[in-house]
């Protein structure tokens, strides 16, 4: 019952997601996050390797939320202001599909700025699905995808101070 619930799902975020748009999108955000990345810093390998995963986790994400919609009804293309959730398994989706932002936003940047930028994304999201009639703006889709950035973060500190006391 709940895997098939989970393949429905996947169906309904994946299912018009094809292969070119993956690639397209994923050049676009490794062109603008080389444009513009800070200058002064160095150009090194693993800076490099970085805008890569964060495009293509961002090209995901997008695919995802924007383009990956199918089978959504004029209806739903509305703002809903409820902090209850319509479906618990989308509330679970929204908070896991933010801890690698949390992660990745914090391995560059500090903490106060990497919660801001959760939270611009996530804004930016619902604004779009709302925009463009893809989706619903949901404040519990904010929430939600804030909490999942929080918790990135938190699971980044938790790893950090593991590391450092096996290193001791």
């Amino acid at each position: 019952m709940i895997i098939d619930h989970f393949r429905a799902k996947a169906y309904y975020y994946i299912g018009a997601v094809h292969f070119y748009d993956v690639i397209a999108v994923f050049l676009i955000l490794v062109g603008l996050l080389f444009f513009l990345s800070n200058r002064k810093e160095r150009m090194t390998w693993k800076y490099c390797i970085y805008i890569c995963i964060f495009a293509l986790y961002d090209s995901g994400l997008l695919l995802i939320t924007l383009l990956g919609r199918s089978g959504i009804s004029i209806e739903d293309h509305r703002f809903t202001a409820s902090l209850l959730p319509r479906d618990y398994y989308d509330l679970l989706f929204n908070v896991v599909m933010f801890i690698p932002a949390g992660i990745l936003l914090l391995i560059k940047h500090k903490v106060f700025l990497s919660v801001l930028m959760v939270a611009a994304m996530t804004v930016s999201i619902e604004s779009l699905q709302f925009i463009m009639r893809c989706g619903r703006f949901e404040v519990i889709d904010i929430v939600a995808n804030c909490a999942g950035g929080l918790l990135g973060i938190g699971i980044y500190y938790l790893f950090r101070m593991v590391k450092t006391a096996i290193q001791k």
